[in-house]
């Protein structure tokens, strides 16, 4: 046992450090993680009352802020940049969601020893598949709260395969203030029909409304689900406009399937048939069904798959338990080098185009003047507050843009609202950018216009 721990231990310095090499690989954040790094900058700065008023759960926002805040945490990050803000964040974020992900590893292995009554080797094995994944990993770099909802998710789910349901729906209740799905640990607990599951709710619940009763304080009314608004469109259409949408993601789920889970993904198929006569997987299949489930019922997205790869490993271990012994080497080793191939495909360099883009337009600005776009990225490395997570209508880009202090529009070519956003406002002219970025803003596909 000692062997296995040390082991263990071993695959979590890999992990971390394979989470770090991504990190230097990838040159800005995803989309929602500039909302992430822009809400972590606030609560750094003291403001505990607008980030609370984005869809986006703060937990991972508030963990980041203290790495931003403090003067030791800001000096290791200033290596990364220049001291600018967004780059400070973004640093923090990649650092603590690296190390999140990497200890996940643990209660991952531990799960999989659960369901496989224990088996050393499959213990590693799932340790193995934890420590390299593609997107879970990859997740880390560019600032995506997959990472840290797996430590939670994974805890969460051990506490209640050990009984002790109290702990599992607190675990789950700190996973909701990272993603609203969490809930679905407790209720599969219930509907698996473990003696005295429904303790697990209590706490949950409570978390819920802890949550709701803080935005409500910070002035932005008590909504339990704020994030389902930018869902509801599906959801609220007519049965045959949501049966026909529906049909349209089950096609889709098999290759979000495996974008989402590679090879993993594919040794869990059989994990998830084995796992119905297994008293002790079945809470984590049926969760595991539910999120999928949930997935279809909006939009089938190999990101929303991802969060719950914590309990989809244990799954594949499994199956992987009821093949010949001489197959699990290669096979564990085929999944997890199809992890790290998935994960060192990083965010495109390009994208580095718009941190500089919106530096040089912020640099240009004079008093009483300001810039719009609808780029996230762009607004964070402008100082700028990140819009909500959904794409622009023309005529609203063009109503921003008309404001009087507007002088500058930062567009991105290849959106279809572009042109007629080009045609309505012909007082904005294209800026020439100077060399290198011209080059940049152009790969990117960035347009800078000036009134």
């Amino acid at each position: 046992m000692t062997a296995l721990r040390l082991q263990l231990a071993a695959l979590v310095l890999v992990a971390f450090a394979y989470r770090i090499v991504l990190a230097a690989l990838t040159p800005v954040p995803s989309e929602d993680g500039a909302s992430y790094l822009w809400m972590a900058q606030a609560f750094a700065a003291g403001d505990f009352r607008a980030p609370l008023g984005e869809v986006f759960p703060p937990l991972l926002p508030l963990a980041i802020a203290p790495l931003i805040a403090l003067p030791v945490p800001c000096a290791l990050c200033l290596p990364h940049g220049t001291g600018d803000p967004a780059e400070l964040a973004f640093f923090a974020g990649q650092c603590l969601l690296a190390a999140l992900g990497a200890l996940s590893v643990l209660p991952i292995a531990r799960l999989a020893a659960v369901v496989s009554d224990g088996a050393p080797r499959m213990v590693l094995a799932a340790g193995v598949l934890a420590a390299l994944p593609g997107l879970p990993a990859r997740f880390c770099a560019e600032i995506y709260t997959e990472p840290a909802f797996a430590l939670l998710v994974a805890c969460a789910a051990l506490a209640g395969l050990r009984g002790a349901f109290w702990r599992c729906g607190l675990l789950a209740g700190a996973a909701f203030w990272l993603r609203p799905e969490a809930l679905l640990l407790p209720v599969a607990f219930c509907l698996s029909g473990t003696a005295r599951a429904w303790r697990s709710l209590v706490p949950a619940g409570a978390a819920v409304l802890a949550l709701a009763a803080w935005r409500h304080a910070a002035g932005h009314g008590f909504d339990l689900l704020p994030k389902l608004a930018f869902n509801w469109g599906k959801a609220n259409a007519g049965a045959a406009d949501w049966l026909a949408a529906a049909a349209r993601d089950l096609l889709a789920l098999p290759p979000a399937w495996l974008e989402a889970f590679g090879g993993a993904g594919v040794l869990a198929l059989g994990g998830l048939v084995v796992a119905r006569r297994n008293a002790a997987a079945r809470p984590l299949l049926l969760a595991l069904l539910l999120g999928v489930l949930v997935v279809i019922a909006f939009a089938v997205r190999r990101r929303f798959l991802v969060a719950w790869w914590p309990l989809l490993v244990p799954l594949a271990v499994v199956a992987l338990a009821r093949l010949p012994q001489r197959w699990h080497l290669p096979l564990v080793a085929l999944a997890a080098a199809l992890g790290v191939a998935v994960g060192l495909r990083t965010t495109d360099s390009n994208r580095i185009a718009e941190r500089d883009v919106a530096r040089f337009v912020v640099g240009r600005l004079r008093p009483g003047e300001d810039f719009f776009t609808e780029l996230p990225r762009v607004r964070l490395y402008a100082g700028r507050r990140p819009l909500p997570p959904r794409h622009l209508r023309a005529d609203e880009i063009v109503a921003h843009a008309r404001a009087p202090e507007v002088r500058y529009l930062v567009l991105l070519s290849g959106r279809a609202t572009t042109p007629a956003v080009c045609a309505a406002l012909p007082e904005f002219r294209p800026l020439a950018l100077p060399g290198p970025l011209a080059g940049l803003a152009a790969a990117r596909g960035l347009e800078v216009r000036a009134r």
